[in-house]
């Protein structure tokens, strides 16, 4: 993924007819390069089996979780995929947003070309998904493998990173 000077500047509050001095803009970019040599994206992440039990149940991989918000994001879905990701700790938590978005569009083209449709990623913490739901992405996917861990908080270290659930329709 490619982080581009607009990007941070509207992180900085800058807009369209706002734009950085040229000073700002290559400090910026400056800061792009440095932060490209420390923020290496990682991640894991594993296709389920999905079955609706009811309106607002369902279950995948012997986990039944009872949501009306995700299961309306996963209507029509026969498949999940969770999928858990860190940048690490040296670098600000926008640019995780940033590297999941691009994760998400290649999961999207990669499931497009066989025919399937994704539906918007849903995390832990929207809606009626409680943080505890945190513990079933530890549990179903090999979160070690990218030193990534789930303290007793339901926070997750490094702090700069995202679980999320992608139905497939």
């Amino acid at each position: 993924m490619k982080i581009t000077v607009s990007d941070v500047a509207y992180y900085l509050g800058y807009g369209n007819s706002n734009v950085p001095d040229s000073g700002t803009y290559n400090l910026i970019k400056g800061c792009i390069v440095q932060l490209e040599r420390v923020a290496i994206p990682h991640y894991v992440y594993k296709e389920f089996d999905l079955q609706f039990l009811s309106e607002t149940k369902m279950s995948f991989a012997d986990v039944v979780l009872d949501s009306k918000s995700l299961s309306l994001n996963l209507k029509n879905c026969r498949k999940v995929v969770l999928v858990a990701m860190t940048i690490g700790s040296e670098v600000d938590a926008a640019f995780a947003e940033n590297y999941m978005e691009q994760f998400n569009s290649n999961l999207k083209e990669e499931y497009l070309s066989k025919g399937f449709k994704c539906h918007p990623r849903f995390s832990p913490g929207f809606g009626d998904v409680p943080l505890e739901v945190q513990k079933v992405f530890f549990k179903l996917l090999p979160c070690d493998k990218i030193c990534l861990t789930l303290m007793d908080s339901l926070i997750m270290a490094p702090e700069k990173s995202i679980t999320a659930f992608i139905g497939v329709e």
